[in-house]
């Protein structure tokens, strides 16, 4: 007869029973030594690959972090994801392009955390609804925000510097824009097109920008009804200022 430890009888006991390790809810660190994950694709990935029980923090410190977090089709659409940046810390994400990728996935946010592409689309945001990105600098060649088919999305307290269109939201609706800075010297400030082919946006709000567009308008507005908008400074070198196309109420 084979004797074990009572430990090895426990984790095959624990496996057998169908455990899932590694599903997470509560908050995490991201750091570049010594946290529980070393980048946020490294978070990302684990999170992909373990899913997701309760809401989620990850706290990110101060750091350069290269590479990109990329959520495809998560299983947790209705529990909320947040990449913070932790107290008093500065952390930065650099990638090529798209340091920030979220397909289909609800619910994620990033709040404090520098973002540079050194190419195109800061971050990229593809039928995934109540998307935040709050509190951070985007830096990217062009597309510093790309919001494509997402509605509920909010782009609040950010400092955005594109080459060409600072923030573009296609086929998205309910859009939330407060107290940006906002540069794209090369294109549209803002560009805010219709939710689908002859259908409305409700209830944008935009509020508190500076804007400036080197070429092109500084907003761009397009089908929507009930949008508020308030309190900007746009400014266009070559164009409108601000042009409302299909505008009600």
């Amino acid at each position: 007869m084979t004797g074990r430890s009572p430990a090895l009888a426990l984790l095959i006991l624990l496996l057998g029973a169908g455990i899932a390790f590694g599903a997470y809810s509560g908050t995490y660190t991201i750091m570049p030594t010594g946290g529980d994950f070393s980048s946020h694709d490294e978070a990302s990935d684990s999170l992909m690959a373990y899913g997701v029980t309760g809401p989620c923090t990850l706290e990110m410190y101060t750091g350069t972090y290269t590479g990109q977090a990329y959520f495809s089709s998560p299983t947790w659409d209705s529990v909320e994801v947040i990449f913070k940046a932790a107290s008093g810390q500065k952390p930065v994400v650099t990638n090529s392009s798209y340091p920030w990728y979220i397909y289909y996935a609800d619910r994620i946010t990033v709040d404090g955390v520098k973002t540079i592409s050194t190419g195109s689309y800061g971050s990229y945001v593809y039928r995934s609804l109540h998307h935040k990105f709050l509190n951070s600098v985007v830096s990217a060649s062009s597309y510093g925000m790309y919001i494509y088919y997402s509605d509920t999305a909010e782009v609040s307290g950010c400092n955005i510097e594109a080459g060409s269109y600072g923030s573009r939201w296609y086929y998205a609706g309910m859009r939330t824009c407060v107290g940006n800075n906002i540069n794209a010297p090369n294109s549209y400030g803002i560009y805010a097109y219709r939710v689908a082919s002859g259908t409305y946006s409700y209830n944008d709000l935009f509020v508190n920008n500076m804007v400036f567009a080197g070429s092109g308008y500084g907003i761009y507005h397009y089908y929507h009804y009930y949008a508020k908008l308030y309190y900007n400074t746009i400014y266009s070198a070559t164009s409108y200022a601000y042009y409302d196309y299909y505008g009600y109420s």
